[in-house]
């Protein structure tokens, strides 16, 4: 029976002699050993490494490969795969969701000179958002482990500013951050509820592009072109803006945040 040191087995694999090793103390595989110590794969071995090499990609643990590999009953080994299956399936609902939201920030970005400043009426999207700051202070309160599943799915979940309505019409220094998501990337994603989150449903709106240059902070006074757009053209704003970050890049030697923001309206 044709025997292969750890070296050539390594190459007819793929992975490295220090993952044969680490299979090794794991008692995944037992090579043979010479009278000096050196390890040898025969076919058998080999076969037993594609299988664990195959299971690993399907996303299995080292201790579930064990039990595949070596005692598992038919039963639970149908029940393991159904659950390698169902993990496939939530990937796939991740990268479908994570390229569709890649897709939008660059494509914002791609039109960013163009929509700089420009206003348009159009029908925002549904959203969930919650505030995590008010102006310079953190709410401590809200942090859980919801919050956390929030975060790990970024950027499907966004960040968000919002401007109060009063300060839009006083033209005032304030502003909140959060996170926001869409419904249906949320229902796909199943994104846990948080607590004082707010939904906003999808409504006639005004879209701009906004931005802050190098110290300076975004705030409801960056809206005051929105505001007079609802003046001019016989429109009222009807409850509190929103926005998703699209990003930063440096200008002249400062750094400038832009920001889509929508201003929900109604007829005055």
């Amino acid at each position: 029976m044709s025997k292969y040191n750890i070296s050539k087995t390594s190459r007819f694999l793929g992975i490295s002699s220090e993952l044969l090793r680490h299979y090794e103390r794991l008692g995944l595989i037992e090579p043979e050993r010479s009278e000096n110590g050196y390890r040898f794969f025969d076919y058998r071995q080999i076969d037993k490494l594609q299988g664990i090499r195959r299971f690993r990609n399907m996303g299995f643990s080292l201790a579930e490969i064990d039990r595949l590999i070596d005692t598992a009953e038919y039963d639970e080994v149908g029940t393991l795969l159904q659950q390698a299956l169902e993990r496939s399936r939530n990937e796939i609902r991740w990268l479908t969701e994570l390229e569709r939201a890649n897709r939008m920030l660059t494509e914002e970005w791609t039109r960013l000179p163009d929509h700089l400043g420009r206003l348009e009426e159009v029908l925002s999207p549904e959203i969930v958002r919650v505030d995590t700051r008010y102006n310079s202070q953190m709410n401590e309160a809200i942090v859980s482990d919801e919050l956390m599943a929030w975060l790990e799915r970024t950027p499907v979940v966004f960040i968000s500013p919002a401007f109060p309505r009063e300060g839009i019409l006083a033209g005032s220094e304030d502003i909140r951050f959060g996170y926001g998501v869409e419904i249906d990337a949320r229902r796909q994603l199943q994104i846990p509820p948080v607590e004082g989150e707010r939904h906003i449903p999808a409504q006639r709106c005004i879209t701009t592009v906004v931005f802050s240059r190098g110290q300076e902070h975004i705030s409801c006074r960056h809206l005051r072109g929105a505001a007079a757009y609802c003046e001019e053209h016989g429109l009222t704003i009807s409850g509190d803006a929103w926005g998703m970050t699209i990003g930063n890049c440096r200008d002249h030697g400062e750094t400038c945040r832009y920001h889509r923001v929508f201003v929900p309206v109604e007829p005055a």
